[in-house]
């Protein structure tokens, strides 16, 4: 009976170390604690997409005072890059946006709703912004001429490392 009560103490511990995820298994006392899920091997993955050499070469075109007026974090502006280059938007329409967006101070974001959701031209924000689009078309230009060079100095990088969690 004593043989039997020591034999289940041990299968619930196991099975209470099987349960708990690997981050609650390294702690001394090992158990399972509230927030043992935050820490869950299966966790979701991003559903950003991973920043590639354009989206990095993107984001070093302008400087963080730009990205902070546009509403753009500067922590994660090459995501950002990455995921409007993932949407199906060029190179030279992210530069114009993010060149009106800092004339008119609007956010970047909400430009980029009203260029999609309304169908407007990237003119059509400009007159509305009462911006020249022919010189913001001339300065995103001049912007691409210089992402263009940064791609060719950050081909020799072997890959935009991915953001991990801190433990």
């Amino acid at each position: 009976m004593a043989r039997l009560a020591s034999l289940t103490l041990t299968l619930a511990a196991a099975l209470a170390v099987l349960a708990s995820p690997a981050r609650a298994q390294l702690e001394t006392g090992i158990g399972v604690s509230p927030d043992a899920g935050l820490f869950a091997l299966d966790a979701p993955a991003s559903t950003q997409p991973a920043a590639t050499p354009l989206a990095l070469a993107l984001a070093l075109a302008f400087d963080a005072t730009t990205w902070a007026a546009v509403g753009v974090s500067t922590e994660a502006t090459p995501g950002a890059m990455a995921e409007l280059l993932a949407r199906g938007y060029y190179r030279l329409e992210i530069l114009q946006l993010t060149l009106l967006a800092r004339g008119s101070g609007e956010r970047l974001l909400d430009l980029r709703t009203r260029r999609t959701k309304d169908g407007r031209t990237l003119r059509a924000l400009a007159e509305a912004a009462k911006l020249p689009y022919d010189q913001t078309l001339d300065r995103a230009e001049e912007l691409a001429a210089v992402v263009d060079a940064r791609l060719k100095d950050l081909e020799s990088v072997p890959a935009v490392p991915k953001p991990t969690r801190a433990p």
